[in-house]
């Protein structure tokens, strides 16, 4: 719970692996995308890549000005948290 707002609860999750399926959903094609979807959405997701860094871990490439990507995991994580 959070301490000032009894009502809500405070939620933490790994950005990695939400962004390891997300990226894994789409390329399944277990999200599917709108046929009018915006360019610079399609863009962002699109150029998301898991790369490997100098002391071998493995890390997503930043992208730049790429809100939309993080707008669709905490959409995703919602579902997780409060599935429909």
């Amino acid at each position: 719970q959070v301490r000032t707002h009894d009502d809500l609860t405070l939620y933490t999750y790994s950005d990695y692996t939400l962004k390891m399926y997300l990226h894994n959903a789409i390329k399944d094609k277990k999200i599917s995308l709108p046929a009018d979807a915006d360019k610079d959405l399609l863009k962002g997701l699109s150029g998301q890549q898991v790369i490997f860094t100098k002391s071998g871990q493995r890390q997503w490439k930043e992208l730049k000005n790429d809100h939309y990507n993080d707008c669709l995991k905490l959409c995703v994580f919602c579902t997780w948290v409060n599935p429909l």
